[in-house]
């Protein structure tokens, strides 16, 4: 269904852009496009204008940037990892294949590599000029992946499985954890490796000794299907709602009745410019993120905001069922 939402007091609308979200979004490294993809094509978004700069084609299910931007990794419901560059009319050409859709995708620090989470219950490495690729498997359905660089180590949200931690050369395993169910999303923070769960649980470990760090907390926003770290918080994409978290303490900042529009989580996160840009109905809207107050125990609320958007609430069941399963 659809709902006029007042947006939390953190929350200011930069611009609505006319093209519906079908699959997870992108910012650009630098911040100047997001990554929309659709039903049947990708457009190009500028974020200062919200203007469409670009369309590509084909559509996709996740988007991962290199460092300068000079090239975009598109995966696809069939398992393929194309690459474009802006301005071409083209993308490379695949060799390589999961056996099914691909939730996740990241580069690796020197943009030689690519990681990639499958349905078929795999994670992806491959060679960026290429796209030959070696295959993983993780004990379930990778449902997200996180990558810490510095030691090139792959964090995947494996479903039953809990998360599993894959070496980023080799491929071996080199560790995991288990939450209290299912793991359905995971980034690292700071010194932290949080997961979030079917349940809609928040969970935090130790990022070296992978001990839990606090108690795991519910969060009350239905299944997490994406946790996108932001300054010193995360912001916890649920089936019901979103919330921003501090990712130290664990305290909610604010939430905002903003469930997953589409399987995968329609919510994109530029740090550097402290902006979201998330799904509404027939649309994309590109928000800015003021700074956050200290942390109290209670959430921020809407009352008092000014500002009111249209957006999807997943309010019947087959919408919640789809983002979850």
């Amino acid at each position: 269904m659809t709902m006029l939402i007042a947006l939390p007091p953190p929350l200011r609308l930069r611009v609505r852009v006319p093209v519906e979200p079908a699959g997870r979004m992108a910012w650009t490294r630098n911040g100047d496009r997001v990554i929309v993809p659709g039903a049947g094509e990708t457009a190009i978004v500028e974020t200062a204008s919200g203007a469409i700069v670009e369309r590509w084609p084909h559509a996709y299910t996740a988007f991962a940037c290199n460092r300068d931007d000079s090239q975009v990794a598109a995966a696809n419901a069939r398992g393929y990892v194309d690459l474009w560059r802006f301005g071409r009319a083209r993308p490379g050409e695949p060799t390589s294949r999961h056996a099914g859709r691909i939730t996740a995708l990241a580069f690796s620090d020197d943009d030689r590599r690519l990681f990639s989470a499958g349905d078929d219950g795999r994670v992806g490495i491959w060679r960026a000029a290429t796209l030959d690729a070696a295959f993983f498997p993780v004990g379930g359905r990778a449902h997200d992946l996180g990558l810490d660089g510095g030691r090139d180590l792959v964090a995947v949200a494996a479903g039953r499985s809990g998360v599993v931690l894959v070496d980023g050369t080799s491929g071996a395993r080199r560790g995991g954890v288990r939450p209290p169910d299912r793991a359905t999303a995971v980034a690292w923070a700071g010194e932290l490796l949080l997961v979030g769960t079917r349940e809609g649980q928040l969970a935090a470990y130790d990022r070296e000794r992978l001990e839990p760090a606090r108690a795991t907390a519910a969060l009350g926003i239905g299944a997490i299907v994406q946790l996108v770290p932001l300054g010193d918080g995360v912001v916890v994409e649920g089936t019901e709602a979103l919330a921003c978290v501090e990712a130290a303490t664990g305290a909610v900042r604010w939430r905002w009745p903003h469930g997953a529009a589409v399987a995968g989580g329609s919510l994109a996160v530029h740090a550097g410019q402290s902006s979201l840009a998330i799904a509404v109905p027939a649309a994309m809207s590109i928000l800015d993120v003021e700074p956050a107050p200290a942390a109290t125990a209670e959430p921020a609320e809407v009352a008092d905001a000014a500002e009111v958007l249209a957006l999807h609430h997943p309010g019947d069941g087959a919408l919640a069922g789809a983002v979850i399963d």
